[in-house]
C-alpha cells in the first residue's frame, strides 16, 4: 500500500563473498549497526537490508558461508547483484594462496556472466585488519565452538 504518491524504495542486491572465518559476518552487521558484535561460523547465508539516504538505493546484502562445501553454490547468488564484496582475513597468511584462487575462480564466473548479459558488476575487496589481540580472541572462541 503506502501513501498516496509515494515509491517504493529502489533496492539493490550485494552479495558478501570470502573464505570461512574471514569476517564476512563481522563485517555485515558493524555495516548494519555501526557496532562490533562476536558472530558463530554462518551455516548457509545471512542477510541483512541497509538503509541508505533518500536519493541511494538500499542494500541488501547477503553474507554466503565461505566454507569449502558451500564455494560451488555461490554462484546461484550471482544473477541479479549489483555488486560484489570479496572479504580477506589479513592474519590469515597460511590461507591466502586459496582465497586468492577462490577470487579468480569469483573473477571468472563473473566475468562470463556479464559477457553473457553485456554487463558488469562492480566488485570490492575488503581486506580485514584486525588487532593480534583481537585475532587471538576470535581463534580461541573458534576453536572452542569446532
Amino acid at each position: 500500500m503506502g501513501t498516496r504518491g509515494s515509491k517504493p524504495k529502489k533496492q539493490a542486491q550485494v552479495l558478501m563473498l570470502g573464505l570461512d572465518g574471514s569476517g564476512k559476518t563481522t563485517l555485515l552487521y558493524k555495516l548494519k549497526y555501526n557496532e562490533s558484535v562476536v558472530t558463530v561460523r554462518t551455516v548457509g547465508f545471512n542477510v541483512e537490508t541497509l538503509e541508505t539516504d533518500r536519493s541511494s538505493p538500499e542494500l541488501t546484502v547477503w553474507d554466503v558461508g565461505g566454507q569449502r562445501k558451500m564455494r560451488p553454490h555461490w554462484k546461484h547468488y550471482y544473477p541479479d547483484t549489483a555488486g560484489l564484496m570479496f572479504v580477506v582475513d589479513s592474519w590469515d597468511e597460511k590461507r591466502q594462496d586459496e582465497a586468492c584462487k577462490e577470487l579468480h575462480r569469483v573473477f571468472q564466473f563473473m566475468s562470463n556472466l556479464d559477457q553473457k548479459k553485456n554487463t558488469s558488476v562492480p566488485m570490492y575487496i575488503c581486506i580485514f585488519i584486525v588487532s593480534e589481540a583481537v585475532n587471538a580472541i576470535l581463534k580461541n572462541n573458534y576453536s572452542e565452538t569446532s
